[in-house]
């Protein structure tokens, strides 16, 4: 399955390497020295990337990147950190090629470790089939974009991988740096809790989780107290993308109103749809997930997708760490006396979809 990771990743390079040669991109979504377009991983470094690469730049308090706070640090230190041992760390644009370099690094010892928690749990085959439907879903493709998903999947499944060595303390200190990588990293907390206490673990035990699990996100608070005096500018700093009217309500109302214009109008109100279709998809998946799946992923899962009803821009990408969705559709598959069958209906549509995506993306359009 890593070599699989490995390989899908180099042909969409490649593919994607050969549109944006030959088809201008349709805007930019950075600064324009920033461009670099001749470098071929660059096309992994859209949107979201910039603003990482703008933080590991020149930190937080930087007036050209007010909503900068919304983005955790633990990423843009690492981009950071190997831009400076390698000497990649001296423009926004070298960052960008780091921060590309660092995704596809955590996205394959992410896979790695994601195949050994599905087998666990799973056995090999229902596993092999579990990371082959999250390796082609279709917003899959920012697991190897110059974002956290990779950063932040790999936490989440060492986090159920010690946790089922009962390796507390240390699966607390990864939930810490989930919660510095990303806000939902909050929901490892309860769910780590959770696992400690159906183990019978003592008060003593579960009250050191409770303390260190949020040191990640408590230290960022801390941090832009002090920097920006807004221990919560994680929050403020996303007022002017909007709240819920603007990123999901004004779209239902659309839809109802004109869903033809919906589906035939711009490229971005279909891949809306899509997100919700995947959304209302990923809720029905916890019926059977209850039964099947372990209950701690199970939580985290439903914590994931429940939260993503405040936005569904960006939906897609933002339910790919629910990783029960994974588990449990593979179980489905193999049960079933058709599962080759099964297996090649949600593959091969999810793999022209996830090439079609990320053509998108790397032609800089906004896949929200």
């Amino acid at each position: 399955m890593v070599a699989f990771a490995i390989v899908s990743r180099f042909v969409l390079t490649f593919v994607g390497w050969w549109v944006v040669r030959w088809i201008e991109p349709i805007t930019t979504s950075g600064p324009a020295e920033w461009d670099g377009r001749g470098r071929t991983l660059l096309i992994w470094s859209q949107w979201d990337a910039y603003h990482y690469a703008r933080i590991a730049l020149n930190g937080y308090d930087h007036p050209v990147d007010p909503g900068s706070p919304a983005f955790f640090p633990l990423y843009p230190l690492i981009m950071r950190f190997v831009g400076a041992i390698t000497g990649l760390g001296d423009t926004g644009h070298e960052l960008r090629l780091t921060g590309v370099l660092v995704a596809g690094v955590f996205f394959v010892v992410a896979v790695y470790f994601l195949v050994k928690l599905f087998e666990e749990h799973l056995g090999t085959d229902v596993a092999r089939t579990a990371s082959l439907f999250l390796l082609v879903s279709p917003f899959s493709f920012f697991l190897t974009a110059g974002y956290t998903e990779s950063l932040f999947v790999l936490l989440v499944a060492l986090t159920f991988l010690l946790a089922n060595r009962r390796r507390w303390t240390l699966a607390a200190i990864v939930v810490a740096l989930a919660t510095a990588t990303r806000v939902t990293g909050v929901f490892l907390i309860p769910t780590l809790l959770l696992l400690a206490w159906t183990h019978r673990e003592p008060l003593r035990r579960l009250l050191l989780i409770a303390v260190i699990s949020p040191l990640g996100i408590l230290s960022y608070m801390a941090y832009t107290w002090r920097a920006l005096d807004d221990p919560i500018a994680f929050l403020t700093a996303q007022q002017g993308w909007g709240g819920f009217q603007d990123r999901t309500w004004i779209y239902v109302q659309g839809f109802v109103d004109n869903p033809l214009r919906w589906i035939t109008g711009d490229h971005g109100n279909t891949i809306m749809l899509f997100n919700a279709a995947l959304f209302f998809g990923c809720v029905l998946a916890l019926i059977p997930m209850v039964r099947r799946v372990p209950l701690g992923i199970t939580v985290f899962s439903a914590l994931v997708i429940l939260q993503t009803v405040v936005s569904i821009q960006s939906m897609g990408r933002y339910l790919l760490p629910a990783i029960g969705v994974y588990m449990v559709l593979a179980i489905l598959v193999h049960q079933s006396r058709f599962q080759t069958f099964w297996r090649d209906i949600v593959v091969v549509p999810s793999s022209f979809l996830l090439t079609t995506l990320f053509l998108l993306y790397a032609e800089a359009l906004w896949i929200v």
